[in-house]
């Protein structure tokens, strides 16, 4: 298993929440502000470039059809690869890592619809951040924001009841970390969520 990210002298920062709650954005307002502020910091995020996140991407518009189990191998996979090839190496060069989703969404997604225990064992060599951010916001609120700002097509995961039981997941398993992990309040205006955001990344990076 690889080492805990707090073993590196870089700082990973994972943002979490369901689709619609604003992790894209917040995630590059962050980096925005670390290196305006002299950090050295890299933007990452999930699904990643990789041949891959690539496929899921595909998957998740519904233009390719897996089962939930063969999904979650794919996400494992291709987050095994972010961890190997992206996120360890800027973490050992002292950079900081801030990636739009990590492990959580995983636990989160894919293991409120199939077994729990599978989903964690097969994502055993992903690596702990050093701060979850969980950007919690009602399922209404995301799927109106997802109506309105991107698509009038829906993901896969994007119903009612499957993105209720989603967040259901995330908060449990904040709960579960709360040492590292923070809930934020996002069903407030950019700038405020930004704000709450920095309060606790200041504390890490202090």
């Amino acid at each position: 298993m690889f080492n805990n990210s707090i073993n590196f002298p870089g700082k990973f920062i994972a943002i979490e929440g369901i689709d619609g709650s604003g992790t894209t954005t917040q995630t590059k307002l962050l980096y925005n502000w670390m290196k305006k502020r002299g950090y050295k910091v890299h933007f990452t995020k999930e699904p990643t470039g990789f041949l891959l996140g690539q496929v899921i991407r595909l998957a998740l518009k519904g233009e390719l059809k897996y089962s939930d189990r063969v999904l979650a191998l794919l996400f494992a996979a291709d987050r095994l690869l972010h961890t190997e090839k992206i996120i360890i190496p800027k973490l050992r060069q002292g950079i900081h890592v801030i990636s739009d989703r990590y492990v959580m969404s995983s636990i989160a997604y894919q293991g409120s619809l199939i077994d729990e225990g599978w989903v964690r064992e097969i994502n055993r060599f992903s690596l702990p951040p050093t701060l979850t951010i969980y950007i919690d916001v009602p399922v209404r609120v995301s799927l109106k924001r997802i109506m309105m700002k991107r698509r009038k097509k829906k993901e896969i995961y994007e119903e009612p009841h499957i993105l209720e039981r989603v967040r259901k997941m995330y908060i449990e398993e904040c709960m579960r970390n709360k040492e590292r992990c923070i809930v934020i309040n996002g069903d407030r205006g950019v700038n405020e969520v930004h704000s709450d955001i920095l309060k606790a990344v200041r504390k890490i990076l202090d």
